[in-house]
């Protein structure tokens, strides 16, 4: 790491770290690296972590703290819904005597039928803006191989773009792979 002063004023700073067997939750996500750079008032970082056959890395490729600019990725490759799921769980179902709340409520029911579906998911998701109202952009998100109790349910594929805070301009477009007969004899159905 290297921080830099100019004036004694706080002006640079460089880091870089080697992550090596992370956990998120009872979850074991990987090993990787993460960086950070400061300089002339601008941050730059990034955060790669996973496994050989997939992984998650953000990008923060400008915040200016001047202006509030920011400009960033998110590439996910090939995660398992199920591992994401499973890390995320104790943000949605807390323990009613721990005092905390939980980040996203969900009924039992949901919590339940998401614990029973696994997927390869891949995203890029891209972000411009200020960090107050943010753009997003989804260039893709994808969740291949879906099996709901083992059952194979299909796949889905999303691109669209949103606008942060504001709520304004939103807009979404998407596919379902063809409904899969079940063994049971039902189908799936296919959203258009």
């Amino acid at each position: 790491m290297r921080v830099g002063f100019e004036s004694a004023v706080f002006s640079s700073l460089t880091s870089d770290f080697r992550l090596r067997d992370v956990q998120v939750n009872p979850t074991y996500v990987g090993s990787g690296f993460a960086n950070a750079h400061f300089e002339a008032g601008k941050w730059s970082g990034e955060v790669q972590v996973g496994q050989p056959d997939r992984y998650v890395q953000a990008s923060l490729k400008n915040w200016d703290v001047q202006s509030d600019e920011i400009s960033g990725e998110l590439v996910v490759f090939n995660v398992l819904f199920e591992d994401v799921f499973r890390a995320l769980r104790t943000s949605i179902e807390l323990d009613p005597d721990s005092g905390r709340e939980p980040v996203l409520e969900l009924p039992p029911a949901v919590v339940e039928e998401l614990s029973a579906l696994t997927a390869q998911v891949d995203a890029w998701v891209t972000v411009e803006g200020t960090s107050k109202d943010p753009r997003l952009q989804i260039q893709t998100l994808e969740a291949k191989t879906i099996r709901r109790f083992e059952e194979p349910v299909g796949a889905f594929a999303l691109r669209g773009t949103g606008k942060g805070a504001s709520g304004r301009s939103t807009r979404c477009a998407g596919k379902t792979a063809p409904p899969l007969q079940s063994r049971r004899g039902s189908s799936t159905s296919t959203a258009k």
